[in-house]
């Protein structure tokens, strides 16, 4: 049995935009923020893991880290966005060819 040239369904797409916004503002970024500032205090004079050039070493590498990992984050609002924007022009072009078919001579 052949498989459908395409498939659409506007709930699970919209469900999974969520999904990827929610995990993004709501639980990744802000851990990776507690996370940050366990990390920057733990290297602090006094916080725990103190050596005059280790630790400095350490903050900098940490810091490309957390860089990185915030750029996930965009990515993955990024992600939550196109798939929110191909419900929204997908819902468009639908009514669109809609119209065209139903008014041929307004094309």
């Amino acid at each position: 049995m052949a498989t459908p040239d395409i498939g659409i369904n506007y709930d699970d797409i919209t469900t999974a935009s969520g999904l990827l916004t929610t995990a993004a503002n709501d639980t990744i970024a802000p851990e990776l923020t507690t996370l940050y500032n366990s990390v920057h205090n733990l290297l602090q004079n006094g916080g725990g893991l103190y050596m005059i050039q280790t630790s400095p070493a350490i903050q900098a590498q940490y810091e490309q880290f957390n860089s990185s990992a915030l750029q996930c984050v965009e990515a993955i609002k990024s992600f939550a966005k196109m798939f929110s924007d191909l419900v929204a022009n997908l819902q468009s072009m639908d009514s669109k060819l809609a119209y065209n078919i139903t008014h041929p001579s307004s094309s």
